[in-house]
């Protein structure tokens, strides 16, 4: 939710009455109505109003809301246009379609995993693995940029030794870490997927 306003004043001799209204940005909503706003002269007020901000609204992007003026027999006073900028939301989803498979000695298992941006803008991720015990595990890619609510998919390949007994467990973890961030320290976000 963001609340924009406007400040009127009276700068004439007799008592004003306005209306004020808003027109969002495209998708977003006004959650409060029209204000009625009596202004004595030489008197100022103030007309707010609450918006909702859809969800993953772009942190990339400007946008405009519109206040108009007018009297209270419809005579267009003025406009007020404010610019808006929406704060980044930084975020990251990992998910895979399995997280226990099986495989024999001297096998090599491809897994998948889904890496979803859930923040409000295109960001840039950086990717590691590691697997426990330390077997070879390869990535397809050390890097990935990503749109808000885009969906990318990483695949490891793991090298299972050939000596490895039967039974044996394994974990490979897979590491996505923002290095592009905005007002953030990247080393502060760090996200996990088994």
């Amino acid at each position: 939710y963001l609340t924009l306003s406007a400040r009127l004043h009276n700068l004439g001799n007799d008592p004003l009455v306005v209306l004020a209204d808003l027109d969002p940005p495209p998708g977003w909503s006004v959650i409060t109505d029209e204000r009625r706003m009596t202004l004595e002269p030489g008197a100022s007020g103030i007309a707010p109003f609450s918006v909702w901000v859809p969800p993953l609204t772009s942190a990339d992007s400007v946008y405009s809301g519109i206040i108009t003026i007018r009297t209270t027999d419809g005579i267009y006073l003025c406009e007020v246009n404010q610019t808006i900028s929406v704060g980044t939301v930084a975020g990251v989803e990992i998910g895979t379609d399995r997280s226990i498979v099986s495989a024999s000695p001297g096998s090599e298992i491809n897994h998948i995993f889904r890496v979803r941006n859930t923040g409000n803008r295109t960001s840039t991720y950086t990717i590691r693995v590691k697997s426990f015990p330390d077997w070879p595990v390869d990535l397809s890619t050390r890097s990935i940029r990503a749109a808000p609510g885009e969906d990318i998919f990483v695949e490891t390949s793991l090298s299972i030794p050939d000596d490895v007994p039967i039974g044996t467990s394994h974990i490979v973890n897979l590491f996505v870490q923002p290095t592009v961030t905005s007002g953030a320290d990247p080393a502060d976000d760090i996200f996990l997927a088994s």
